[in-house]
């Protein structure tokens, strides 16, 4: 029996192990996080919040907690930064600056850097050091038993302090690239669910001139999405800057969508004319957008694009995912796309869709799905009740059109 439950593993695991982002809407809270809140919002479909209430250990969500947002039909991504050093989480030692004097004591790690005039609290690391890399790891491992659906790795962008401002890594770009493939790594080493690795802005280390081609692939293997800030409204103020846009990055950014990496972006904006002007500059770029205040302390609604204006991001025929967890036990999610347009033509406004499970000899143990649905992502799941270990099959059905695959259930 382990023989050929491996065998099948074989066949089954090449299909779920890469991430694929299917959300068309998102939410950005670091402070003053509700997670009833969150999960009764039904305007947005992916949030990133702390993995903690006040960013310590003490206070962390609980697996029940992530797990209530999850079941309302979001992913939940924890942020992390992996790039700078935060006083307030419980890696830190207060005898590393004792004096608080912004510049580390004798007895600091050799990893630790100057703290961010910018950021109170926030201290420059060298991240491509083994000890650092560990803390993270920790950080990861928390995360992950957490029931997080990935990971938010901020200051990414770490690299131009120690290649360009303190001058002390020439190379520190692909060093960074090389730890995110690193995490990249290491989070599949630890779990087979789905799992999102989405880094923040740092989004020129792809036109670096150290970056060589076959490193840059290597990023993009490495991360699912990026996210991104101030790229319609850059200035000065910490909201409501006037339309600004930085044609460089958006340059660099259209890289990202056209290697299928979906650009969550965020602006700081309360003005209602500035958040016209951004839904509709997002939509001509075809990211995904969020607005809220800078100290990310508020949950707004999600901005939903409509179908036709979120053509781009959506599938241009019909998907069937792999379901994740698989194997399973005791519950696994099934995820599909209706496509706006198919190769054929424009599609009518609502399809019919069936999504059944049938075990071995083709008898239909369950109807997930019934019912006619718009173009758009969706997600369901199956709690399998009374059913023997085994082989199941799960298929999407639209008129005459199917597609089929297979999962296992190990009790």
């Amino acid at each position: 029996m382990r023989n050929l439950v491996l065998l099948f593993l074989s066949f089954l695991l090449p299909n779920f192990l890469f991430a694929q982002i299917e959300a068309n809407s998102w939410a950005y809270q670091l402070q003053n996080i509700n997670i009833s809140q969150i999960s009764n919002n039904t305007t947005f479909n992916l949030v990133v919040i702390d993995y903690s209430q006040d960013g310590t250990d003490a206070q962390k969500f609980s697996s029940k907690e992530i797990m209530q947002i999850k079941n309302s039909g979001k992913k939940a991504i924890a942020y992390i930064s992996i790039g700078e050093a935060e006083t307030y989480r419980p890696y830190w030692m207060n005898e590393w600056d004792a004096d608080n004097n912004g510049i580390p004591d004798s007895g600091a790690p050799s990893w630790l850097g100057n703290e961010n005039p910018n950021w109170k609290g926030n201290y420059e690391v060298r991240f491509w050091e083994e000890e650092w890399q560990k803390i993270i790891y920790t950080y990861i491992d928390t995360i992950i038993a957490q029931n997080f659906d990935g990971i938010y790795c901020d200051i990414v962008d770490g690299y131009y302090y120690w290649r360009e401002v303190a001058k002390e890594k020439d190379d520190a770009d692909t060093l960074m690239i090389q730890f995110l493939s690193n995490i990249r790594a290491y989070v599949d080493s630890k779990t087979s669910n789905q799992f999102l690795i989405i880094p923040q802005n740092g989004e020129f280390i792809i036109e670096e001139d150290n970056v060589t081609p076959t490193l840059r692939q290597k990023y993009f293997n490495s991360i699912d999405a990026i996210g991104i800030e101030d790229v319609f409204f850059y200035g000065n103020l910490d909201e409501d800057n006037p339309y600004n846009p930085d044609n460089t990055r958006l340059n660099v950014l259209t890289q990202f969508i056209q290697n299928k990496k979906p650009v969550f972006s965020v602006e700081y904006l309360t003005d209602a004319n500035l958040i016209e002007t951004y839904i509709s500059k997002a939509k001509e770029y075809g990211f995904i957008p969020y607005v809220s205040k800078r100290p990310l302390d508020i949950l707004n609604d999600g901005i939903i694009l409509s179908a036709e204006d979120n053509f781009e991001t959506l599938p241009n025929e019909f998907i069937l995912l792999q379901n994740y967890p698989n194997p399973f036990n005791p519950s696994t999610t099934i995820e599909y796309s209706i496509p706006v347009k198919s190769r054929s033509g424009v599609l009518p406004g609502d399809l019919f869709i069936k999504l059944k499970i049938y075990d071995l000899l083709g008898s239909e143990i369950a109807t997930l799905v019934n019912k006619e649905q718009k173009p758009g992502n969706y997600k369901v799941t199956f709690n399998p009740i009374g059913l023997a270990s085994g082989i199941y099959f799960y298929s999407l059905q639209v008129g005459n059109f199917n597609i089929n695959k297979s999962m296992l259930l190990i009790k």
